[in-house]
């Protein structure tokens, strides 16, 4: 199972550390790539 991680820095300086396998529902995966995007465009 491949498997993926991120390390999201939140705007009040606190590091979180995402994960999550390939076999969630594809929607999970684009909802966190929306968040991340947003957050880069603001």
């Amino acid at each position: 199972v491949e498997s993926c991680s991120s390390l999201i820095e939140h705007k009040d300086g606190t590091l979180e550390i995402v994960y999550w396998v390939n076999d969630f529902e594809n929607s999970t995966i684009s909802e966190l790539e929306e968040l991340i995007g947003n957050r880069h465009a603001a």
